[in-house]
């Protein structure tokens, strides 16, 4: 496996471009950029970043085209997490390990979503789980409802690596436009706590 930027769409209201993305509004304009490819990964921090992830906005992505773990937050506490692996380009598969936690409650109605099985067990006494899965060119992953507006910090192996290469999400830029990390060129944490910009 080597880390490649999955192409992405994300639907958001009015939303002309995605730098480097796909972005699905009534209209879709496209632009690709160059695969990067990991090196090395980053040291995990003593204290996770924490990025906001706009309410009620959606991505898709190609399975198999990239690897990535793509964070989505739905009104009223509902979460929906889920990875594609870069398959296609590496003939490699991708080994996903997730583990789950909020400092405001428990993580409760934790399913696998459809595609390839994603097994779960809680993670301690916190609240948290940890969801594992093994894909090539399905889409896996889980959902899970928090507390409405709770942060939630997810830790992302993929295949025994660990970096916030593979974190994707939609942030509001500094402009207000959705797009995907918002635009962040920097290098994001793993583990990332995640709060969304709406309860």
């Amino acid at each position: 496996m080597r880390l490649m930027m999955p192409l992405l769409a994300v639907a958001a209201f009015g939303v002309p471009f995605l730098a480097a993305c796909v972005v699905e509004t009534r209209t879709t304009d496209s632009n690709t950029q160059p695969t990067p490819t990991a090196t090395e990964t980053a040291p995990t921090p003593t204290q996770p970043m924490v990025v906001s992830v706009m309410t009620n906005q959606t991505m898709t992505a190609n399975p198999g085209d990239g690897v990535g773990v793509f964070v989505e937050y739905k009104s009223g506490g509902h979460w929906k997490v889920w990875e594609t692996c870069d398959t296609n380009k590496s003939n490699q598969g991708c080994d996903f390990t997730l583990g789950f936690s909020s400092a405001t409650g428990a993580l409760s109605n934790v399913a696998s979503l459809p595609g390839a099985v994603t097994n779960t067990a809680p993670a301690g006494s916190g609240g948290g789980f940890t969801a594992t899965t093994s894909i090539t060119t399905q889409v896996a992953g889980v959902s899970f409802d928090a507390a409405p507006g709770a942060r939630v910090t997810i830790d992302a192996t993929v295949s025994g690596l660990h970096s916030g290469d593979f974190f994707f999400f939609v942030e509001a830029d500094a402009n207000g436009t959705p797009q995907v990390n918002g635009g962040y060129g920097g290098k994001l944490s793993d583990p990332l706590s995640f709060e969304p910009t709406a309860p």
